[in-house]
């Protein structure tokens, strides 16, 4: 962006001049403008792509959590049946102290 300008009608000399000094800036300012208008939409776009990454990491990190939570209800669901039934096998009795 340039610097505000001077618009004074004797500094340009005439309304003619005055006229394409002023269609210069309404130039100069859509195309700020324009440009300002794709850095917000590029902006936007990459906001939302941080959150759909954000949302995709806590559905991954709630599996996870779930996941290695489950494993272990079998295993202790085997021990409490060879405790509540006695475990035969020295192996077994080990299984279940351990």
């Amino acid at each position: 962006m340039q610097p505000t300008r001077n618009f004074s009608a004797k500094k340009l000399g005439s309304l003619p001049a005055f006229n394409r000094s002023l269609e210069e800036a309404n130039r100069e300012l859509a195309a700020g403008n324009e440009k300002l208008l794709r850095e917000i939409g590029e902006r936007r776009r990459a906001q939302q792509e941080l959150l759909e990454a954000d949302h995709r990491k806590d559905d991954f990190l709630a599996i996870l959590g779930h996941e290695l939570r489950n494993p272990l209800a079998p295993i202790r669901v085997a021990i409490a049946i060879l405790q509540r039934y006695g475990p035969d096998d020295p192996r077994d009795r080990f299984a279940c102290a351990t």
